[in-house]
């Protein structure tokens, strides 16, 4: 019987190398110019996702029992809030 061929195994600088071959390739080649002009007049106006993305406000919550008091406010919050268009439309 013959051996199974296994598959090749990729280390990290295998694939970055490839990766930035690939990107240099593209980068050098006319035909995808448009995706460096696009890059530098589009994305160059981008703020940084930082600015408007607070990590540190987020937090986990320590017990159910506040989430299911928040939950059970929103809740009651929006049907409240959108009764009146319910009892109007139906």
């Amino acid at each position: 019987m013959s051996k199974a061929a296994s598959p090749p195994s990729y280390n990290s600088e295998h694939i970055a190398s490839a990766a930035s071959a690939a990107a240099s390739a593209v980068a050098s080649d006319p035909r995808f110019g448009f995706l460096h002009r696009i890059r530098n007049e589009r994305f160059a106006q981008l703020r940084p996702l930082s600015e408007f993305f607070d990590k540190n406000r987020f937090s986990l919550t320590a017990s159910f029992q506040t989430i299911s008091q928040r939950w059970r406010f929103v809740i009651n919050h929006l049907i409240i809030f959108y009764q009146f268009d319910y009892l109007f439309f139906d």
